[in-house]
């Protein structure tokens, strides 16, 4: 004897939006997923000048931190090469977990509509990260 199983509680009823698989099955849509393309296009063009300000910073600091500040301290040639080589592995390392966390936090802001906010949040000390390597590289 076959029975009917009961629908699922979030899909219920009928009403309810969502989306069908092949099978007819139908799956609640988050708001977030809901979210219009301008949204959409605003959040990832913000990860990218987010994105391409820390590789920047990335760039800079190995420059500055590493290169500069090492060969003013006189360090030994070999050290110093093997410690800039894994310096570009460490910070970019760094880079991409930076990059993965930006593109959530950003994305959940613009759903809550913080999204400037964040921005500033997160864009304001790249900036004056990269505005201090800049000055130390061209005043010392």
């Amino acid at each position: 004897m076959l029975t009917q199983r009961a629908p699922h509680p979030r899909i219920a009823d009928d009403s309810a939006q969502g989306v069908r698989n092949a099978a007819g099955s139908q799956f609640p849509v988050s708001d977030m997923m809901k979210s219009n393309w301008q949204q959409v296009l605003l959040v990832y063009g913000g990860w990218l000048v987010l994105f391409a300000l820390a590789l920047v910073l990335v760039f800079l600091l190995q420059r500055n931190v590493v290169e500069d500040i090492l060969i003013g301290r006189m360090v030994n040639p070999w050290r110093l090469r093997s410690i800039g080589q894994w310096s570009v592995y460490v910070l970019g390392i760094g880079w991409i977990v930076f990059v993965f966390l930006i593109e959530g936090y950003l994305r959940n802001g613009a759903a809550r509509g913080l999204f400037w906010q964040r921005i500033v949040r997160v864009g304001a000390p790249l900036l004056a990260l990269i505005s201090l390597s800049y000055a130390v590289n061209r005043f010392f």
